[in-house]
């Protein structure tokens, strides 16, 4: 049953100063009659219808803590709290991680995870561009930094004839930092429907690439499946992305109703626990 407010408290009061039954009253403010009873000894002995106070439990941090907290993650929005509870000392030991998610969500923030960025690859029929491996781990500032401004910008202003780029609809993404950026370079983005990566050629290319690794390299390290991923990258033939492009291109059209579809970046499971963007626009 809920709990009455502080104006249905003094409202009970003065209905019993009238003369109406604790009952009766009950009924009208849809509660039990024995918590107008309470109310009313409560207001004869303290001449209040507040709560009486209560210790309740200690607060595990301080002020000083709490504002910490919320620093430190807006400083790093990738950070997770459960390595902000492990940093933090409280009153009997480390925080719990959802003790450092209360404290942001007070100040109107919460803990994100960071984002792992897969396999990244834009072709079209004209134009390739070489393998390039990034590690670690890719949110938007370092997709904006690294990636569209070293790799796609560059290539728009040498490449006027290709219309639109398009990427996933990853975090890093559709992040505002990556989108105010292209608007800036003037980049058209084509729209791009979620959950649809068999309308991208790319992945077709990248099964291809699958079987040529499966077939020719025996890869012991994260080294190995660099060199391997670069050397079958730059060995697929041009007819075979041609192929690709024309087989999906009409399909992408008709789901998209974008013309002319040019570009098909799409991301795929990473390979080991690497982060490897490949830039083939």
């Amino acid at each position: 049953m809920p709990r009455l407010t502080a104006p249905e408290r003094e409202c009970a009061i003065g209905m019993l100063q009238n003369g109406a039954s604790a009952r009766e009253i009950a009924r009208r403010l849809h509660c039990a009659h024995t918590t107008i009873t309470r109310i009313h000894q409560r207001f004869l002995q303290t001449g209040s219808t507040r709560d009486r106070p209560r210790p309740g439990q200690q607060r595990v941090t301080t002020a000083r803590q709490d504002r910490q907290i919320v620093r430190d993650h807006v400083r790093d929005r990738t950070l997770l709290a459960t390595r902000t509870a492990a940093q933090v000392q409280g009153r009997s030991g480390f925080i719990h991680p959802n003790t450092g998610r209360n404290r942001l969500r007070a100040a109107g923030l919460r803990a994100q995870r960071p984002y792992f960025g897969p396999i990244l690859t834009s072709t079209t029929d004209r134009h390739r561009t070489p393998l390039h491996i990034c590690r670690g781990r890719v949110n938007a500032v370092y997709y904006r930094d690294q990636m569209l401004q070293n790799h796609v910008a560059p290539f728009f202003n040498q490449h006027h004839d290709v219309h639109k780029f398009q990427h996933n609809n990853a975090r890093a993404h559709t992040a505002r930092v990556s989108m105010q950026y292209l608007a800036q370079k003037n980049i058209p983005v084509l729209q791009w429907p979620a959950q649809s990566p068999d309308l991208s050629p790319i992945e077709h290319l990248w099964d291809e690439i699958g079987r040529r690794l499966s077939r020719r390299h025996q890869m012991d390290n994260i080294r190995e499946l660099e060199v391997a991923l670069v050397r079958e990258w730059n060995a697929i033939p041009k007819n075979t992305t041609q192929r690709l492009i024309n087989s999906d291109a009409p399909h992408v059209s008709m789901q998209m109703a974008v013309t002319p579809v040019i570009d098909f970046p799409t991301p795929i499971k990473p390979l080991s626990r690497i982060n490897i963007i490949v830039n083939e626009i």
